[in-house]
């Protein structure tokens, strides 16, 4: 028992923010984050993407992505991109997550200092989000390659 509870909360960034994890001697602990783990103690999952509507549903015809998730927020519907402390704000007015047990997982630097700013603890950075590139060097974050990593 990894101390869940059903109060937990996840935000998915453009990948992945969850709520509620067990505090691990204040370590991140990733393997607490996969998608299997997160499905099994029945968190919240969202995805947070910067992808306009007509983007995202071309996505999701192609591989069903937003099966995965609880709730979708796209930055075109907040009205802020995720780079932009009102974007954090709204989504915290209808998600209300828990500063210091949500995990935020992505790809772009900028947007995790957002994050950061806006009071996230828990942020993992993708650092191969195109798998034809190599990994991109991050001191700042924990770092993953790729959702893969995530998922199993």
């Amino acid at each position: 028992d990894l101390g869940f509870t059903r109060q937990t909360r996840a935000v998915v960034p453009g990948r992945v923010v969850l709520d509620a994890l067990p505090v691990v001697r204040d370590a991140l602990r990733l393997e607490d984050y996969r998608l299997e783990t997160v499905a099994r103690h029945e968190m919240r999952l969202l995805l947070v993407s910067n992808s306009h509507q007509t983007t995202l549903a071309i996505k999701n015809e192609i591989t069903g992505i937003t099966d995965f998730f609880d709730d979708v927020y796209l930055s075109h519907d907040v009205g802020h991109a995720k780079e932009d402390q009102p974007f954090w704000r709204a989504l915290h007015d209808n998600e209300s997550f828990d500063f210091e047990r949500t995990c935020f997982v992505d790809d772009n630097l900028v947007v995790l200092e957002s994050a950061a700013t806006f009071g996230l603890t828990r942020l993992v950075n993708i650092t191969r989000p195109d798998t034809r590139r190599p990994p991109r060097d991050n001191c700042e974050f924990v770092g993953v390659g790729g959702v893969a990593d995530l998922i199993g």
